[in-house]
Parts: C-alpha cells; structure tokens; sequence
C-alpha cells in the first residue's frame, strides 16, 4: 500500500504472502514507548521496530486528521474492563481507556478494509461489504428531541444531517456534562451496520468502501473475502468468480449479519434454568404442581410436545431438552417408574 504525503491512498497491491512477526507487541508497552519511556526492558524487546515507531505515528496523525476533515464520528463510550486476580476470579471492574498505539492499529485496519472493498467494486466481483446507511426521518426527530432536552438549540440544513454536523456536536459536548446523553442519543440514533453484497458505502466511517477484511480467524466476513481475493489472485477469470460466489457472497452476508443480531433466547439462557446442573423451568413448573393442593379438575397441561427419554435420572435433570423418541402426548407419563429410568422431557425450540 502507497499513501502520498498527505496520507491519502495512493495505489495498493495484494498479494499471497508471509508475515514474519519480529516481535510479540503489547499495547501498554509500545504507548510507554510512544510517551518517553526508557525502559531498558522495553528498548532490548523492541529493537526491531523501535525505528519504526515515529514514521507510524506520524502516519497515524496524518489518517486522522483527513478522518476528521470528512466527518468520521468519534461516540465516547464507556468499555469495561475485569480485572482478574491470579485464581482467574474477577476483583474488580474497570473503565477501559486507549492509547496512541490502539487507535494506530485501528486506524492502519481501517485503511487495509478500505482497500479491500475497494478491490472487490473495482473488479466487479462478488464480495461481503460491510455497509452503513445514513439513520432514517423518525430517528433524527427523536435525536431533535434528546438535543432539545439536554439545551442544544440545534437545526440541521436537510432532514437527515451530514456527518460533519453530527461530528460537530459531538465534539462540542466532549468532556461536558451532557456528554453521555448526547453521544448516546446519536449513536442510537444511528442504522444499525450489517453486510451485503452490494456497496452502499459507510455512514458513520463516511467511506465509499468498506469492508471487514483484517480477522479472518475470528470473522467469518473476513474469510469470506480472503476465499475470494485468493481466486482473484490466482487468475480465476471473472465469469467464474461471478458464477462461484454471487450466491456465497449473498449467503454470507445475510447469515452473518442475522448472527450479530441480540439473540431473542439470551436472556433465558443467562437464566438459572439454562445454568449446568439447575432445574429447567419446566421442572420448577412441576414442583409447583406437585406441592399445590389436590384438585379434581384436569390439570393444565405443559406446553409440548413431550417425548419420553430412556436415560438415568443422575445423567440428565428432569425438563432439560430430548429429540429423542417418539412424542408423548400427556405429562403424565405412564412408563416412569419410581428408580427414574423413563422421564419426560418437554420439547424446547
């Protein structure tokens, strides 16, 4: 990759290589570095790229100040951090803060994303874009109103407002009081990112490029689009890369994007109920019943269906989850025996 002076991109290149990884870098370690430091410890690990570490500073300042100049939003938002004492327990909980060197990284991340996107639209390939669209009507009237509340007489020029005047104000609320609401506001305020196939750009970045392109190890995106630039590279010719991946390329962004999402059975498995070794909540269902007074009417029903499951009552709790078998119709299963070798188990989805 080739920036100019101003450290705008100038051209780039990929290409199948190695990484030879001179030293194991740590965050803290290289901002004392950046800071002064003098550490004998830390100038002996670091000899390597001790002369590299200006030239990467002053390319970072340079990327982040054409970030400003184009309205990228920086929100403030408190990231915790556990502090773990020797036994892996945490002892305390506190605010996580960055130095030059993680914004650094971030900022030569975004530009390799950049680039990446930039070669699938270029190429006119099928590829996984990571996109943001600009936040809709209804939300910038609510954003109006958390402005109003917090003393911010503020009137945007059109009915969704520009990065730079979004950017504005959160600069102008940093460090004040009123800072975490406004940051908040806006940020709820904003689409929601996703992917697609298709390159709508970044609102929030203000790129017409983007895409998740720099962990193919934790990401599936990523990977994705590292299958894709291998076949490019290897002269796999267009009409095929179209064939091969058109459907791939859809797939995976929509699965990915469904995965990001909250998922709606959270909140119960962070329940006692979905904990190893507790009773499923349809078994303190059958306690209840169980302790409630004798009544002639037909008991209600649990919710179903139920299937009868042969395993031993010290392997499994009762209520915890069976596709096994064949599906029982009643609760009331006549085939469990006191030495508990058949339980119900009711069907979960």
């Amino acid at each position: 990759m080739q920036l100019d002076e101003s450290g705008n991109i100038h051209s780039y290149q990929f290409v199948k290589s190695v990484i030879r990884s001179r030293v194991k870098g740590v965050y803290k370690e290289i901002n004392a570095l950046l800071d002064g430091s003098n550490d004998p410890a830390l100038v002996t690990k670091y000899k390597d790229v001790m002369a590299q570490l200006p030239a990467m500073t002053e390319l970072y300042e340079k990327r982040l100040a054409l970030r400003k100049a184009r309205g990228a939003m920086e929100i403030e938002s408190d990231e915790a951090k556990l502090v773990m004492d020797e036994e892996g327990r945490c002892v305390d909980i506190v605010k996580r803060t960055r130095g030059v060197s993680e914004c650094m990284i971030e900022e030569f991340m975004l530009l390799a994303n950049q680039c990446a996107a930039n070669a699938g639209r270029t190429h006119h390939v099928p590829f996984v874009y990571r996109i943001h669209e600009a936040p809709d009507a209804e939300r910038m009237e609510k954003l109006s109103n958390t402005l109003k509340a917090c003393g911010l007489n503020v009137h945007f020029a059109g009915e969704v407002p520009t990065q730079l005047e979004l950017s504005a104000i959160l600069d102008e609320t940093r460090g004040q009081p009123i800072q975490i609401p406004v940051h908040t506001g806006i940020l709820r305020s904003m689409q929601k990112a996703r992917y697609s196939p298709e390159p709508k750009g970044h609102y929030g970045l203000v790129l017409a490029d983007y895409a998740h392109f720099t962990s193919p190890i934790r990401r599936y995106p990523d990977l994705a689009i590292h299958r894709i630039l291998t076949d490019m590279l290897v002269g796999k010719p267009e009409q095929e890369l179209i064939k091969d991946y058109t459907g791939f390329a859809t797939h995976a962004s929509e699965q990915s994007s469904r995965q990001e999402s909250p998922s709606p059975y959270a909140p119960r498995r962070a329940s006692p109920g979905f904990l190893p070794g507790k009773p499923h909540r349809y078994s303190l269902q059958n306690e209840r019943r169980k302790a409630a007074p004798e009544s002639t009417a037909e008991p209600a029903p649990l919710r179903g269906p139920y299937r009868p499951c042969r395993q031993k009552a010290h392997r499994r709790n009762p209520g915890t989850v069976s596709r096994t078998r064949a599906p029982y119709k009643t609760p009331n299963n006549p085939a469990s025996t006191a030495d508990g070798r058949y339980t119900v188990f009711p069907e979960t989805r």
